[in-house]
């Protein structure tokens, strides 16, 4: 009997399934990986976001200069006397009176000029390029929650030239929203868009196998004195533009 029951014993023991606590464990486990490769995944997304290109994140760059800014307005609007009567002409404006009328007299007297939702417009010089950032929040809207904690900024970089003789030719380098990289194409037809419905006349040609966009600069008009623009210099925190005026025959 003794035996029959011990092996009854070991029968049940065979049959009698384990407890169950190993495999929840481990769908714990996993549950807790996946959340936590979201998180981080989720926590890059919103650092790539919220990245700022150095000049615009720089706290100076956002301080009032209300000289800078007036240095500014007096050289274009010298700049605009003199090329309005025969001769030659020219001018240069540093990095810092561009970002102070940027500041201080675009928001308050020309917000039109801006695209709605595109606010805090600061520019870095350097040879022969133009970085242009701006902190964007009707184009790229967020949710509440995440709104205040993150402003995000599109940054541009363009390899500026003169072309020909008033068409300046811009060559979309970059283009990014925070860290993200975003199409380029699309952005140069949404500047040219822009830039038609300020009156100037855009053209996105393809040069060596990549698509530019060239501005052709107002001339004047018919019986007005004819502008041209022959020369535009991008240097290290400075542009220069020169040209001549011709009086109407």
């Amino acid at each position: 009997m003794a035996t029959t029951s011990s092996r009854h014993e070991s029968l049940l023991n065979q049959t009698t399934p384990r407890s169950p606590t190993r495999r929840p464990r481990r769908l714990v486990v996993g549950a807790l990986i996946v959340l936590g490769s979201a998180g981080v995944a989720a926590s890059g997304g919103m650092l790539a976001l919220a990245h700022r290109p150095g000049f615009h994140a720089t706290r100076g760059s956002h301080a009032p200069d209300p000289g800078a800014a007036r240095r500014f307005i007096t050289k274009a609007a010298s700049l605009r006397d003199a090329a309005s009567r025969s001769g030659s002409w020219d001018q240069a404006f540093t990095e810092q009176e561009c970002n102070a009328w940027l500041a201080d007299d675009l928001p308050h007297k020309h917000p039109g000029l801006l695209p709605a939702g595109v606010v805090e417009p600061r520019v870095r010089l350097g040879p022969g390029t133009v970085d242009i950032a701006a902190v964007l929040t009707e184009v790229f809207p967020l949710p509440a929650w995440l709104a205040g904690a993150i402003r995000p900024v599109g940054s541009l970089r363009l390899q500026v030239r003169l072309a020909g003789v008033g068409r300046v030719e811009c060559r979309l380098a970059s283009a990014h929203l925070g860290a993200i990289p975003l199409p380029k194409g699309r952005l140069l037809h949404a500047a040219a868009d822009r830039l038609r419905q300020l009156g100037l006349t855009c053209d996105i040609p393809r040069v060596d196998g990549q698509s530019v966009l060239v501005v052709t600069l107002p001339t004047g008009g018919p019986g007005r004195p004819s502008m041209r623009v022959a020369a535009l210099a991008v240097g290290d925190g400075e542009v220069l533009v020169a040209g001549s005026t011709v009086e109407p025959r």
